[in-house]
């Protein structure tokens, strides 16, 4: 079953985006639930069940959507955010780890029919990396990783929960995930570009805080690559 969220103070227009969902679902059959909150604080409150999709305004009294959405980035409660705003130039400021797309009021129909097939699909094929720690062979889930780290012949994971030293080397890495949102910005380092909130010539900073160097040789193809990522997922992931 998937789970919509939709976060907006006008009762009329969550009214409106319930309305796009229900008929997406009911067309094609399948089990939903759909979740309606009236304000940032209701959303980051919530401990019911991990909602898949989110649709969520900008612009709302208290906290708004883009402070939610950056409260939420640590966390599995919410898969993936679709903003929606009266302000189209706002659309680079609420591109996040989370964010699938942006959505200028009104949304229209074929608009959430696409971000609920992407979502679903997405969700389905959430990425899991088998790997050998020692002796030992477990599973990590690539959206969790923030990089990869060489360590001779061997290569440290780096979660939220610490890092884990793998044995595959960082070249083995880069070779097995050329084509997810990975990119190798030092000899030393691949980052996941999903955890990148800030880009300069020489140095990136991850989500988890941590800033890494973008060595010399790597910094003219590393950052065509990262604006090629937010290119895409900006527009929704076309």
């Amino acid at each position: 079953m998937i789970t919509i969220g939709i976060c907006d103070d006008e009762q009329l227009l969550r009214e409106q985006l319930r309305q796009m969902c229900r008929e997406v679902f009911e067309k094609e059959q399948l089990e939903y639930q759909i979740l309606e909150f009236a304000s940032g604080e209701e959303v980051l409150a919530y401990e019911g069940d991990k909602v898949h999709l989110l649709f969520l305004d900008i612009e709302m009294p208290g906290i708004n959507g883009i402070q939610v959405m950056r409260s939420l980035e640590d966390t599995d409660r919410i898969w993936r955010v679709v903003f929606v705003s009266s302000h189209q130039e706002m659309v680079y400021e609420a591109f996040g780890l989370r964010t699938l797309g942006f959505g200028v009021k009104p949304v229209k129909a074929e608009q959430v029919e696409k971000w609920i097939h992407i979502t679903m699909k997405e969700n389905s094929e959430n990425i899991t990396l088998e790997c050998i720690a020692g002796q030992e062979k477990m599973h990590k889930q690539l959206e969790q990783i923030y990089y990869w780290q060489a360590n001779g012949n061997y290569t440290y994971l780096a979660e939220q929960s610490g890092k884990t030293l793998v044995n595959c080397s960082l070249k083995m890495w880069e070779e097995r995930l050329a084509t997810m949102a990975v990119v190798r910005v030092h000899k030393s380092y691949l980052v996941n570009m999903n955890h990148v909130k800030k880009w300069d010539y020489d140095k990136v900073w991850l989500t988890n805080d941590e800033e890494l160097a973008i060595g010399r040789l790597y910094q003219k193809k590393a950052k065509e690559k990262y604006l090629e990522y937010v290119k895409k997922s900006a527009l929704g992931r076309v």
